[in-house]
């Protein structure tokens, strides 16, 4: 099924059929929920015993990509590797989450005295912008967070993932002719290139901070002045502080250009706080490792740049633990795949860790 972010109900027809999947089961009960994203509602999905959440699972039904790129690449197995739009990012981890479902069907005294909750959302990879608020009011009612997104290594899961700013800066000077009258000229550009050299020194990857800036464009031809400039900028950092100091940062640029003649508009902010309580995650990672360490299984963990969901969770305080989707590479390129050897073993780690919540 297609279902870019911007599709036009692209992610409810996933929606629709994870929620028809849900419902033959008496267990569970589904909802949605309209928060107004383009490509269709959230699907929540509970059962269990109790107000309260034990666990709340989380996997997003958008993909990165446009219409028409399935009929492109439609899915295909080739030994032991499966390709498409989408199959590891995140369409393998929807498929966990419903399997999961299944797997404690056959188990239901684990949900006796818990509640579990299954939230997939239409807008993770447009920073959940949408979902958000219905992501954060699940939280807080949850004891802990498993996401879906799928993993790079085996046995590999993520404990902590960096923060995400990003501003869309647009730069508006005075178009002139570059060899007759430069003088009557405010170039975009030139601001551009002034606040560049001055951002760039906020990257500092020693401290933990990434900065980029991309996509940009401006000006029209060599020998006018140009009156039009953007960028955009994205850093990523595990102390949210840095990102809150970038956004002073550039509202203090503007307030103050280089050349008065050129007023820059500003969009945007910190879409994803860095992981809550780094202690708290290694705390987590530790239990988890010694109990699957008594079963004769290693588990490694990483900490990310990339973010997701669980950067809501845990900064809320929910002990959160990431990549429990199966492996794969290549998210948001035309060679996207998933490992078929991988799959069984990986589901196994989660229905185990799942088992391990439920029974605390």
């Amino acid at each position: 099924m297609e279902s870019g972010s911007s599709i036009p109900g692209g992610t409810a027809k996933v929606a629709a059929w994870l929620k028809g999947e849900f419902e033959k089961s008496s267990l569970w009960h589904t909802e949605y929920i309209d928060v107004g994203a383009p490509g269709g509602p959230c699907l929540k999905v509970t059962g269990g015993k109790g107000e309260k959440y034990r666990l709340l699972l989380m996997a997003h039904m958008d993909t990165v990509f446009p219409e028409g790129t399935l009929k492109e690449r439609p899915f295909r197995r080739e030994g032991d590797f499966y390709y498409g739009p989408g199959c590891h990012d995140m369409k393998g981890g929807d498929i966990f989450a419903l399997h999961l479902a299944r797997w404690l069907e056959t188990k239901p005294h684990l949900l006796e005295n818990h509640a579990i909750c299954f939230l997939f959302n239409p807008d993770e990879e447009l920073s959940s912008i949408y979902s958000r608020p219905v992501i954060e009011e699940l939280a807080k009612k949850s004891d802990y967070a498993f996401v879906l997104e799928p993993s790079m290594e085996e046995n590999t899961l993520v404990k902590g993932r960096r923060g995400v700013a990003r501003f869309y800066l647009d730069f508006h000077g005075i178009a002139s002719h570059a060899g007759s009258a430069p003088e009557k000229g405010a170039s975009a550009i030139h601001e551009f290139i002034r606040w560049g050299e001055i951002l760039l020194k906020e990257n500092k990857p020693c401290e933990g901070t990434n900065l980029n800036i991309g996509m940009v464009s401006g000006g029209t031809a060599a020998n006018i002045i140009a009156d039009h400039c953007s960028c955009s900028v994205d850093m990523r950092m595990t102390d949210i502080r840095k990102g809150e100091h970038l956004e002073e940062l550039l509202h203090d640029l503007a307030s103050r250009p280089f050349d008065l003649r050129v007023l820059t508009t500003i969009k945007g902010g910190i879409t994803r706080p860095p992981y809550g309580n780094p202690d708290m995650e290694e705390l987590l990672a530790r239990e988890v490792t010694a109990y699957f360490a008594l079963k004769g299984k290693e588990i490694h963990w990483k900490t990310v740049g990339s973010a997701s969901d669980g950067n809501f969770t845990s900064a809320l305080g929910v002990p959160t633990i990431d990549a429990l989707g199966p492996m794969g590479g290549g998210a948001h390129t035309p060679g996207e795949y998933g490992v078929v050897h991988d799959i069984l073993p990986k589901f196994e780690i989660l229905t185990e860790l799942t088992a391990y919540v439920l029974g605390k």
